[in-house]
């Protein structure tokens, strides 16, 4: 619809406390616009329901950020950052890779002793029982926890990275995840597939 007040509302609604309020102005303008009630509760209504739902906010500046970076923070550093997310209410972090080094062990383990009971404390891991052990080693004082756990399925690197077939690496992947299952207890895994574009 072209129309600048249409614009308009939909625009306040995510810096409005508001949220039921800004909505039901919306509701109203489109019902005196003429249009009929299917039409204001398939395109309308069922948005509202959708915008208003909280959102999730998974963090990984103190991994891949800080992978990024020329000179990587030390612990101290990573604190600060932490500390910092949880003043925003960030709900997780995943907070470093224990298995990349000695320093992103002992700064994943330093976070997960402070973590308050409401922010996932997540840890990344290849699909390799040695690297998934560390980061729950890392991670296992946490009251909420999780293991990040991730394999490639670039063609590239299948075949000249980990040298196997897309079967061995289906197989690994099932494999990693079980054994992350298995000593995370009551905590949660996630997994992904890393990739560059040529999947």
């Amino acid at each position: 619809v072209q129309n600048d007040r249409f614009v308009f509302e939909f625009q306040i609604v995510p810096h409005t406390n508001n949220y039921t309020t800004t909505f039901y102005k919306i509701k109203y303008y489109f019902a005196n616009l003429g249009y009929s009630r299917k039409f204001l509760y398939y395109n309308v209504i069922k948005f509202g329901e959708n915008f208003m739902q909280k959102p999730f906010f998974y963090d990984i500046t103190l991994r891949d950020g800080n992978q990024s970076l020329k000179k990587p923070w030390n612990i101290e550093e990573k604190l600060y950052i932490f500390n910092l997310l949880k003043e925003l209410g960030v709900q997780a972090v995943e907070a470093g890779f224990p298995a990349a080094s000695e320093m992103d062990f002992e700064s994943v383990q330093k976070i997960s002793e402070i973590a308050p009971d409401n922010i996932i404390i997540s840890a990344l891991a290849r699909c390799v029982k040695s690297d998934i052990q560390r980061a729950y080693e890392a991670i296992k004082s946490a009251p909420k926890k999780r293991i990040h756990t991730f394999i490639t399925l670039s063609p590239f690197h299948m075949e000249y990275v980990l040298k196997k077939s897309p079967e061995e690496v289906r197989a690994c992947a099932i494999e990693g995840v079980k054994f992350a299952k298995e000593i995370i207890g009551d905590g949660e895994v996630q997994f992904s597939v890393e990739h560059f574009g040529d999947c």
